[in-house]
């Protein structure tokens, strides 16, 4: 798992989100940490931009840990 990546999803999810930083760990997926539906899409449409990949299409979902996405998002080129 990439630490850049990983520290600047947790970032975003705590600045933007609202995101307790407790509750961010590897094994927390976006559901668990209260991201509905809504705000989910709105996290994988900032992603791109936030992350420099291409999209995330097929990709990031509420579903997935933030260790997934995170190495999802360094799979696809991505950086923190």
């Amino acid at each position: 798992m990439d630490d850049a990546i990983y520290a600047k999803l947790t970032r975003l999810l705590s600045n933007r989100f609202r995101v307790d930083p407790d509750q961010l760990t590897p094994d927390a997926t976006f559901a668990e940490l209260g991201l509905d539906s809504l705000l989910a899409e709105e996290l994988i449409m900032i992603a791109p931009t936030a992350f420099g990949i291409d999209h995330t299409e097929g990709g990031l979902t509420p579903r997935m840990t933030l260790g997934e996405a995170t190495r999802w998002i360094g799979e696809h080129g991505g950086h923190g």
